[in-house]
């Protein structure tokens, strides 16, 4: 299964977290400044870690050189799959963290 999801990177951030954007989008908070794709590697660990998905099933395929990026999760067991839609479909307000 597979499914995108767009992320909005704030590099250079003073902690690694995700974000509720307010309107079914998250805000990816990573600690490295965005030289070299190197926060776009943090993004992408971040967000492998919190969904529990290996890396490898994890790629930015829209704004690699943008803070807005479209992220897409791909060859994914249907839990882990559910856990994402679950995040997207939450009515989470602002803010939140998860």
């Amino acid at each position: 299964m597979e499914t995108v999801l767009k992320v909005k990177v704030i590099p250079k951030s003073s902690k690694k977290e995700i974000v509720c954007d307010g309107i079914g989008g998250i805000k990816v908070k990573v600690n490295v400044p965005p030289i070299e794709g190197k926060a776009n590697k943090a993004c992408i660990e971040l967000l492998a870690q919190y969904f529990k998905i290996p890396k490898s099933k994890i790629e930015i395929i829209g704004g690699t050189k943008s803070r807005n990026k479209i992220v897409r999760f791909f060859d994914i067991e249907n839990d882990k799959m559910q856990k994402i839609n679950d995040f997207l479909k939450s009515k989470k307000k602002k803010g939140d963290t998860i």
